[in-house]
């Protein structure tokens, strides 16, 4: 992400653009669902629904017909959820740790120095 301002958007960097994009909505996404969910818990207004319920259990079934050739140790795995949601939060943590330290820092340097560096030149 560091060197995509530097080449801008163009036909070759759209991709990674896009990609960028996504992730950043994602975990948005995730956050918003995490917090709303606690919200809900907290007032003690969560409910279980079978719609959602089913929607979750088509998720699951389409897991383990994907990696059904693994074996049952594959579809063991497959079948827990969890797992693979704290992975996915752990990465998202990473990457907002990382955009929040990939920001570009402004500083004020006086002319006649450079920014990078911080030593004095003569322009010319």
């Amino acid at each position: 992400m560091e060197s995509l301002p530097r080449y801008g958007f163009t036909r070759v960097t759209a991709r990674y653009w896009f990609q960028q994009a996504m992730l950043t909505l994602t975990t948005i996404m995730m956050f918003l669902y995490l917090g709303a969910t606690a919200l809900v818990v907290a007032a003690g207004q969560f409910q279980w629904s079978s719609f959602w319920l089913a929607v979750g259990l088509i998720f699951v079934v389409e897991r383990l017909v994907t990696v059904w050739s693994n074996g049952p140790g594959g579809r063991a795995w497959a079948a827990l959820v969890l797992p693979e949601m704290i992975y996915d939060l752990i990465l998202m943590a990473a990457f907002v740790t990382k955009e929040s330290r990939a920001r570009p820092r402004t500083t004020t340097v006086a002319p006649g120095v450079c920014a990078r560096c911080r030593r004095s030149f003569v322009p010319g």
